[in-house]
């Protein structure tokens, strides 16, 4: 054959070879991807953290528990899922790309159980007693202004505003299930007011088992660290209806640093509260219609008398003077705000973890998880 034809015949197949290439370049081929989905007792929202040579990536899984890397080099790499109250099989898992996509790098996630501490199996009272400890700046008394449920957006439009004008900050509980715009939480947070956890649906938790009871503290704890920027952790928790129990209690303790119950009596805590006690802390409801204003007075002046700590509850302000069943009128909420900013020379006004965290750190409570 002539050697000129060969060679021609040579060039048009490196010709063709390199129009392929530059086909397969420009028609979308599908990226190099690691992925995977985690099952069990959690999927959606767990981190997963990707290592390599040269790479440290990060993503979380969706509703169905699934997540991808895209566009990843040619290497070894460790995947490992993370969630707090939750531990993984495998922890972690190495995979090797080249050239494909790795798929099927799955997890099983497994809650935490309540068995890694002693189960609370005492009732949970005080009687009001005298144990007192020093309060900050001196003050006699501690006073917390409590506030439950995310669906209500009197929070962050009445209520927060109508505390900073007085130079105080309140804790309000949110349940994160439905909440759609976490923005308004985020001003609150920034604001300084205090964010807790009212569970992920506002279950009845006494009516829980173990495995659910995880799921509502869980995901509604990592609801909030998750969305709210710059919170590191979530210290308060409010029991939905006041419903709990000694297997609740001793949950809520792998979760949170306290715990507030439905109102009950005058709404004062000691000073310094014991274990159990900061898992059944006292509040006092203002509730109505009507709207009683006197019995709050009445038991601030009780938390002075015992040099104590009284937490109040409310839900909704209503700012056309709205008077119903969870929603106490905006006259009669300023009123008691007044109120209380009046005693600032005696109080110390201060978030419900704000009062926990001094109770637990400066007054030197020593703690015991078992009865």
């Amino acid at each position: 054959m002539n050697r000129g034809l060969i060679s021609i015949q040579v060039l048009l197949y490196f010709l063709i070879m390199i129009l392929m290439a530059i086909v397969c370049s420009s028609s979308g081929a599908a990226p190099v991807t690691i992925s995977g989905t985690v099952s069990g007792e959690v999927n959606s929202g767990v981190t997963i953290t990707l290592t390599g040579s040269t790479t440290n990536q990060t993503t979380k899984t969706d509703e169905s528990g699934e997540f991808s890397f895209t566009s990843q080099a040619n290497g070894t790499y460790t995947v490992t899922p993370s969630l707090t109250s939750y531990k993984f099989s495998p922890n972690s898992s190495t995979v090797t790309v080249s050239g494909a996509s790795v798929t099927n790098t799955d997890f099983t996630a497994t809650a935490i159980k309540a068995s890694t501490i002693s189960k609370l199996t005492k009732p949970l009272t005080f009687t009001g007693s005298a144990r007192i400890c020093t309060w900050r700046q001196d003050k006699t008394a501690a006073y917390t202004f409590t506030f439950d449920d995310s669906g209500r957006s009197s929070h962050y439009l009445v209520a927060a505003p109508e505390l900073e004008a007085r130079g105080m900050r309140g804790t309000f509980y949110l349940n994160t299930k439905r909440i759609w715009n976490w923005s308004h939480w985020q001003k609150l947070f920034d604001s300084g007011h205090e964010l807790g956890s009212h569970s992920w649906s506002h279950a009845h938790m006494g009516d829980l088992n173990e495995k659910a009871l995880h799921k509502e503290f869980g995901k509604a704890k990592n609801d909030l660290l998750n969305n709210i920027k710059g919170m590191k952790s979530v210290p308060s928790f409010a029991y939905p209806y006041g419903s709990s129990s000694a297997l609740v209690r001793s949950i809520a303790m792998l979760y949170h640093s306290n715990a507030r119950g439905a109102s009950s009596g005058n709404g004062l805590n000691a000073s310094d509260l014991s274990l159990e006690e900061m898992f059944s802390i006292n509040c006092v409801e203002a509730s109505g219609p009507p709207y009683d204003m006197n019995r709050l007075p009445i038991a601030l002046k009780t938390a002075i008398k015992n040099r104590g700590w009284i937490v109040t509850l409310f839900h909704s302000v209503g700012a056309n003077e709205e008077s119903k069943s969870g929603t106490i009128p905006l006259s009669l909420f300023r009123e008691h705000l007044d109120y209380v900013a009046g005693q600032s020379g005696t109080l110390w006004i201060a978030t419900l973890g704000e009062v926990a965290a001094y109770i637990r750190d400066l007054c030197k409570t020593v703690y015991s998880g078992s009865d």
